[in-house]
């Protein structure tokens, strides 16, 4: 039987290659985007995760904004950030932790959450929460530590 992968955000250009490299290894994909799926709907979400039982999901899903955009400054953008990269997040976090606890949950996020930006970062590099994606990779860091699966280091 197949791995399977879920890819949320599949139709990306990183879904896309994601996508392709996992199918060229023998995965079977589950691919997830804004006309197949609402990801900040827990109810959608807890369908897909049981009967999939993915080995592992890849969440790709971004919601994207012109960088002369401040997104702290107005309320619609910061609100549809947090439903993509926060709650949508947690909705899967959720159904995986509950439904599909051996599955591999991979969040990509933004090297903004970090600073200074003149040293190498890595997963151990302090979280700053100055904007939507030092919150965002707070909240992910939060709900898998509680879960069991991650670590907290602000």
């Amino acid at each position: 039987m197949k791995p399977v992968a879920t890819i949320v955000g599949s139709n990306g250009q990183d879904g896309q290659l994601l996508k392709k490299k996992l199918k060229s290894i023998g995965y079977s994909i589950v691919g997830i985007t804004s006309d197949t799926m609402g990801i900040t709907n827990s109810k959608e979400v807890s369908d897909l995760i049981p009967s999939a039982k993915p080995k592992e999901v890849y969440s790709r899903a971004a919601f994207h904004h012109s960088s002369e955009e401040d997104i702290n400054k107005d309320l619609k953008l910061f609100s549809k950030s947090i439903d993509i990269h926060v709650i949508a997040t947690v909705n899967f976090l959720d159904e995986i932790t509950f439904h599909s606890p051996k599955s591999c949950f991979f969040y990509a996020s933004s090297c903004l959450v970090f600073a200074p930006s003149d040293i190498l970062q890595t997963e151990d590099t302090e979280i700053k929460l100055k904007g939507i994606y030092g919150i965002s990779k707070a909240a992910i860091t939060y709900i898998s530590l509680i879960s069991g699966k991650g670590r907290l280091k602000l």
